[in-house]
C-alpha cells in the first residue's frame, strides 16, 4: 500500500492515517482474530498450539514503513 509508506521526501506528518489504519488491521487484526477463532475452538479441544511469527521489523524499524512497524511489534 503506497501511501502507507514514508518516501525519502516526505516526513511523518504526510503520512496517511487512513492508510495507517489499513495496515494496522490487516497485519495486527489479521493476526489476532484468527487466533482468536483458532484458540477457541483448541480450549474446547483442550489441545492445540498457537504460534504467531512477526517480522525483522520489532528488532529494528524500520522507519518509512510506520504502520507496518507499528502493527508488527504490537503483534
Amino acid at each position: 500500500m503506497p501511501e502507507a509508506t514514508i518516501n525519502e521526501n516526505q516526513t511523518i506528518f504526510d503520512l496517511s492515517m487512513d492508510a495507517f489504519q489499513t495496515v494496522t488491521d490487516l497485519n495486527l487484526n489479521g493476526t489476532v482474530i484468527p487466533s482468536i477463532v483458532f484458540g477457541e475452538l483448541m480450549a474446547k479441544q483442550k489441545e492445540g498450539v498457537i504460534i504467531n511469527f512477526s517480522s525483522m521489523t520489532v528488532e529494528r524499524a524500520v522507519t518509512r514503513v510506520v504502520g507496518y512497524s507499528a502493527s508488527k511489534a504490537a503483534m
